[in-house]
């Protein structure tokens, strides 16, 4: 399935299933999905295909992975260039039922579960997917296990946004308990997804 992520339809999230109904294998939050699409050439109308690779934006689960993408348009002061094919594919081609190829999870970037340091994540616009998996991931907000004491809490602040974070990051402040131990932050939080900031997580013990 397939969710609009923004009120403009430029961010969606594609919820993807194994086709043969089995467990999928198993990820790291913050690795990625790498895909081969089938993809006509613009300039000769042609198939050929496109690798291309898009990070997990959900924490891990066995039975969907999630993917977070953004339609890429011409590059500005071009509208005569060509649109990102991969990310317009997705937008315009894939649907429920589509069929994929796509490798299994992959990537050096993730979360180094048994550090016992502080965390801050800084991202900007789309760049956030990797982030969301690391926040909403099992060690974080499930089971809190990187808390330097069991059954700490954690809370997130100056979690600021760009307008194409859309529901992801409000859906992240409803599933994620642990700002109501700072309320300020979290208010901030919800007035500022529509402000062209970079957004920063910073993930400490609970005070």
């Amino acid at each position: 399935r397939r969710v609009a992520e923004d009120n403009h339809r430029s961010v969606c999230s594609f919820y993807l299933g194994p086709a043969d109904g089995r467990p999928l294998p198993a990820y790291r939050p913050g690795q990625y999905l790498t895909f081969r699409l089938p993809i006509a050439d613009p300039a000769t109308g042609q198939s050929k295909t496109v690798v291309r690779c898009y990070s997990l934006s959900d924490r891990p689960r066995p039975d969907y992975y999630r993917v977070t993408i953004k339609r890429v348009p011409p590059a500005a002061g071009a509208p005569n260039a060509p649109p990102g094919l991969a990310s317009n594919f997705f937008h315009d081609q894939v649907q429920q039922g589509t069929r994929l190829s796509v490798r299994p999870p992959s990537g050096h970037f993730f979360l180094i579960e048994d550090s016992p340091l502080p965390i801050v994540l800084v991202a900007g616009g789309i760049g956030i997917t990797p982030m969301l998996s690391i926040v909403i991931g099992p060690s974080l907000i499930l089971n809190s296990t990187l808390a330097p004491e069991p059954g700490l809490p954690w809370y997130f602040s100056k979690l600021r946004s760009t307008a194409a974070l859309g529901s992801l990051a409000d859906g992240l402040l409803d599933l994620t308990p642990h700002t109501n131990s700072n309320p300020t932050a979290a208010a901030d939080a919800r007035t500022a997804l529509s402000k062209p900031f970079p957004v920063v997580f910073s993930v400490q013990p609970g005070k």
